[in-house]
């Protein structure tokens, strides 16, 4: 039986120079790191400020090498880019509302044996 083991592939959030106040952040993202698994799908949410820059530093495993990050769903009312180990995501200017992106990583492990990991996130963009 082959059991699948979690891998913590993201964690820090980053937002643009000029975030309004610690309690007001442009940049909303849980305060923890979040694990996913081989071949499946997790769900993360994100809060941004219309038009400001919000994104996750991606983590790594130990035990596989990653290949590549791309965005595999790109959202509706903003963009979404992946540059070295940050994924960023910026709402339209003014734009108010929901909006979802998705991004996945291709591992290989020790063994040779490919396989991908996805995150899609929530987004709430607020004024």
């Amino acid at each position: 039986m082959r059991v699948a083991i979690p891998m913590v592939v993201a964690v820090s959030l980053f937002a643009a120079a000029g975030s309004t106040s610690a309690a007001q952040p442009d940049c909303g993202l849980p305060a923890y790191g979040f694990a996913t698994w081989e071949n499946a799908v997790t769900p993360v949410a994100m809060t941004v400020r219309a038009g400001k820059l919000c994104g996750l530093k991606l983590g790594n495993t130990d035990t596989n090498r990653m290949d590549s990050t791309f965005v595999s769903r790109r959202p509706a009312h903003g963009a979404a880019s992946v540059h070295g180990i940050y994924v960023d995501y910026r709402s339209r200017p003014n734009y108010v509302g929901p909006d979802r992106m998705a991004y996945t990583r291709v591992f290989t492990d020790r063994t040779g044996r490919r396989f991908t990991s996805t995150i899609e996130i929530d987004i709430t963009v607020v004024p």
